[in-house]
C-alpha cells in the first residue's frame, strides 16, 4: 500500500509530505518524520472496531458502572469506572487525578498530550473536556474547545491527535435517589405532634434547599455546563424513629459533601454553634467555615485554580451555614434506584 497521510478528522487521503490536510485545512502533527506518516486500518478491522455492534457486544457483558475506550484496532478496551475525573493522556509523574496511559498504544507519536482530555461522570453523565492539548480533540469531528464539558454517549468516536479512539457507554442509567433519614437533635422536640407547615417551611425547606445549593455549586465548580436535574420525591415522617425520611433525586455530589466533611465539622465544633443565631453570630460562624469551605473546593476539584477557588467560596458559605445551624442532622442514608 502507498505510504500516505490521512486526516484525523475527515478521514481523506493526502501525500505523504502534506502537513495540512487538502480537504479540511487540519494542520498534521510534525514531531518526527515517522509520525507524518500513518496506515489506514484496513476496511474491515476498522468496521469491527468502529461499530455500535462492538459496543454492544461488550456492554452486553459489562455492569453499568464504568464505560470502556478501544484503542484504533485493538480488541481489548480500557475500561474507565465511573469516577468523578480521569485524565486520558500519557504518564505524569504526579498527579491528584487517576491517569489513563496512552502511551503504550502510541500516544507520543500520534499526538497525545500528557493531559489530553478529562472524562468527568456526575449524576449518571459522562462528559469529555479537552484539556488545552497540543494536537486537538476531536468528538464525531468536531473540535473541541479547549476547556468545555461536552457529553459523551455511547458509540462516539473521539480522535486525540491521532489516535483514534471508540467509546462505550451504558445506556443513560437513572440516576441514583439520594434516601437518607433526618433527625431533630433539639431533646425537647417531639417530631410526630410537631410536623407542621411552619416546621416545613421554616426548618425542613432551607435544610434541603442547602442541599441542592450544593449539588448545584459543586457541579458548576467542577465545570459542568448543564446542571443535572434535582428535585424531591418524598419527604414524610417516621412516627416510630421521631425520624424524618428524605428522598431527593440526583444530590450524590451534595451528600459526599455532607458526609465526608460538614457533618464531621459540626460535631466537632458543635458547642461554638448558637442554637439561635444573631446577625453578629451568623457573622462569626460565616468566617470559621471559610476554612472548611476552601477544603472542599480543593478536595473535589484538585487541579482548580486558587482564583477559582476564591470565587467560589462565597457561593458556598451560605449553604454550608444552613446545613451546620440547623437543628436536623443527615443521620443514615443509603441508595436506591429511582
Amino acid at each position: 500500500m502507498t505510504v500516505s497521510i490521512f486526516c484525523p478528522l475527515c478521514q481523506r487521503k493526502n501525500k505523504a509530505d502534506a502537513t495540512h490536510c487538502t480537504y479540511c485545512g487540519v494542520q498534521f502533527i510534525v514531531s518526527s518524520t515517522d509520525a507524518l506518516t500513518t496506515e489506514r486500518i484496513a476496511k474491515g478491522a476498522e468496521e469491527a472496531i468502529l461499530s455500535g455492534a462492538r459496543c454492544a457486544e461488550y456492554l452486553a457483558k459489562r455492569s453499568s458502572d464504568s464505560i470502556a475506550l478501544f484503542v484504533m484496532d485493538q480488541t481489548e478496551p480500557i475500561v474507565i469506572p465511573n469516577t468523578p475525573q480521569v485524565i486520558v493522556g500519557r504518564h505524569v509523574e504526579s498527579s491528584t487525578i487517576p491517569i489513563v496511559d496512552l502511551t503504550g498504544y502510541g500516544g507520543l507519536d500520534l499526538g497525545v498530550s500528557r493531559r489530553h482530555i478529562q472524562i468527568s461522570y456526575l449524576n449518571g453523565m459522562h462528559t469529555v473536556a479537552d484539556l488545552g492539548s497540543t494536537n486537538g480533540t476531536w468528538l464525531n469531528r468536531v473540535r473541541l474547545a479547549p476547556g468545555k464539558p461536552y457529553e459523551l454517549h455511547n458509540n462516539d468516536r473521539l480522535i486525540l491527535g491521532q489516535l483514534r479512539l471508540l467509546a462505550c457507554v451504558p445506556s443513560e442509567e437513572s440516576v441514583t435517589d439520594g434516601i437518607f433519614y433526618i433527625k431533630d437533635i433539639r431533646s425537647d422536640y417531639a417530631l410526630p405532634e410537631q410536623f407542621t407547615p411552619i416546621y416545613m417551611a421554616s426548618v425542613i425547606s432551607p435544610f434541603l434547599q442547602a442541599v441542592i445549593d450544593i449539588q448545584h455549586i459543586s457541579q458548576d465548580y467542577q465545570g459542568h455546563t448543564t446542571r443535572g436535574k434535582v428535585y424531591i420525591n418524598e419527604v414524610k415522617t417516621m412516627k416510630d424513629q421521631s425520624l424524618i425520611l428524605a428522598n431527593l433525586h440526583g444530590v450524590d455530589e451534595a451528600i459526599r459533601v455532607i458526609q465526608t466533611w460538614v457533618i464531621p465539622w459540626k460535631q466537632s465544633n458543635a458547642n461554638k454553634i448558637a442554637p439561635v443565631l444573631t446577625a453578629e453570630d451568623e457573622a462569626h460562624l460565616m468566617s470559621q467555615l471559610q476554612g472548611l469551605a476552601r477544603t472542599i473546593l480543593s478536595e473535589i476539584a484538585p487541579d482548580a485554580s486558587a482564583i477559582a477557588i476564591s470565587e467560589y467560596i462565597p457561593k458556598l458559605l451560605r449553604p454550608l451555614s444552613a446545613l451546620v445551624s440547623s437543628p436536623l442532622v443527615l443521620t443514615i442514608m443509603k441508595q436506591a434506584l429511582a
